[in-house]
């Protein structure tokens, strides 16, 4: 039994009312995405139609293709990283450029990260989350699709915090090396808004079954001066055929979830992650 069976019951029911609609005629998307300063490729960006279960993130080299139908011929595409000017398109316009170009290049962004040096031995180190470890019950990404990805809400003692590390407990991992992104977003009508951290974490790891992963997050200069935020884990990297899992609890609080890059954000009531964040304050 495939152990993300109790996350994938709950989207299955959640998204079954869409298939009627899934029978439309189809196009394959291709692409690169280029450095425009350097015309070096941009790997683990993220591409999707807004608001809608369509998108991908682009490969190590750069390359990126997903099929898309349609009916979304009129709707936007964003292309967005971090350190990089976002770019929309409307898609039938998008897959004409891509017909007469096949590379899309993005344009650094000069942004000011500010670093953060803890040098107050008055700042106390707290831990929160949930610290389930259990087999039980499990959570992983919803499919193969890159770009899915789901979350879990922090509310913390202040308004002004600095994230020490993560940690997540693996029940299953048949990867060789493991390879996901850490997002930290900021709360927007009860769920994940924009995006808090200035550089991507991501995260290769060789750990493996009913093993806790330490996700050392200060290199990364994370301070929050909100009381809630969101942490989430993102699927980039589908380059083996394999299994990972985490420990989730039921009942448990919420999860919030998204298919793709972009799409809109849902929740399911009820089931917990095993993840906790040690912060400064």
């Amino acid at each position: 039994m495939n152990s993300r069976i109790l996350f994938c019951l709950f989207v299955l029911f959640f998204s079954s009312l869409s298939l009627y609609s899934a029978i439309q005629p189809v196009q394959l998307v291709q692409g690169r995405i280029i450095e425009k300063l350097s015309d070096n490729p941009l790997s683990y960006v993220n591409i999707g139609v807004v608001g809608k279960g369509v998108g991908t993130v682009s490969a190590l080299d750069g390359t990126f293709s997903f099929h898309i139908d349609e009916r979304y011929d009129d709707d936007i595409l964003r292309i967005s990283m971090i350190g990089y000017v976002t770019q929309e398109f409307v898609v039938k316009e998008f897959k004409e450029k891509l017909a007469a170009d096949y590379n899309v290049f993005l344009e650094p962004k000069t942004e000011l990260i500010e670093e953060i040096a803890i040098v107050d031995s008055k700042m106390r180190s707290y831990l929160k989350g949930n610290k389930s470890k259990t087999q039980n019950f499990t959570i992983g990404f919803e499919t193969d699709t890159l770009g899915n990805e789901f979350a879990t809400k922090f509310k913390v003692r202040k308004r002004k915090t600095i994230l020490k590390d993560l940690r997540l407990s693996i029940v299953e991992n048949t990867f060789d090396t493991l390879r996901f992104r850490v997002n930290i977003y900021d709360m927007a009508d009860g769920r994940p808004g924009n995006i808090l951290n200035k550089k991507n974490i991501i995260i290769s790891t060789t750990k493996k079954d009913s093993e806790v992963l330490i996700i050392d997050l200060l290199p990364y200069n994370v301070a929050i001066k909100q009381r809630n935020f969101f942490v989430s884990l993102e699927w980039i990297d589908s380059s083996e055929e394999a299994d990972v899992s985490f420990s989730a609890a039921f009942p448990a609080r919420t999860v919030y979830y998204r298919s793709t890059s972009h799409d809109k954000w849902k929740s399911i009531n009820g089931l917990g992650i095993g993840m906790q964040i040690t912060y400064l304050q």
